[in-house]
């Protein structure tokens, strides 16, 4: 075996993003069809979210949904760079399963305006998940610069499919033997 895993899944396929310029999903390979897909709102959880380019996101989760912990953020200058968060699992046949984390604003408001529709109904569905339809999203100025805010539709609800869960690395990796007896005296480990 000459490769460990650890590169299997690297191009972040189970990551989605919003693109706010091209108004579409993508993930590490591009453009992801999202028409429609399962929104697992037991998985969907509040918190705060620092990007910045060139360093790995910090996400600070909320213990209940909605109910905003303070700003993590180290000094006021940290806390201007953290912003109100939120992460959903969502599924399609075609992609199986994905993680859409966010804090971008029109992604934010997009995923709380479809959380509505979807609690509203939930209790009507038990043991069902919303299947959700992406059917556009509308062009939103602020004074400095805009967004774009993805909009849905609660289509219908579905059953969880049995392989809506993250995907493991495929992995070469010896199974496990029992360790033979060593012959090898401490004296012979020349430090």
């Amino acid at each position: 075996m000459k490769d460990l895993g650890i590169n299997a899944g690297a191009t972040g396929s189970q990551f989605i993003k919003w693109n706010v310029g091209q108004e579409m999903f993508e993930n590490g390979d591009g453009e992801v069809g999202m028409d429609k897909f399962l929104f697992d709102y037991h998985s969907l959880k509040s918190g705060w979210g620092k990007i910045q380019p060139g360093i790995s996101p910090i996400w600070v989760w909320d213990e209940e949904l909605g109910l905003a912990k303070s700003n993590p953020g180290a000094n006021e200058d940290d806390k201007k760079l953290f912003k109100r968060a939120l992460s959903v699992d969502l599924y399609t046949k075609k992609e199986g399963f994905m993680t859409w984390t966010t804090n971008g604003a029109g992604a934010r408001e997009g995923l709380n305006e479809i959380w509505v529709m979807i609690y509203e109904a939930k209790d009507n569905n038990p043991g069902k998940l919303p299947v959700v339809k992406l059917t556009g999203a509308n062009k939103k100025q602020f004074k400095i610069g805009g967004t774009s805010v993805p909009t849905f539709e609660l289509v219908s609800w579905a059953a969880k499919p049995d392989d809506f869960a993250p995907t493991e690395p495929e992995s070469e990796l010896p199974t496990e033997q029992p360790a033979a007896e060593s012959t090898f005296e401490d004296d012979e480990i020349p430090f």
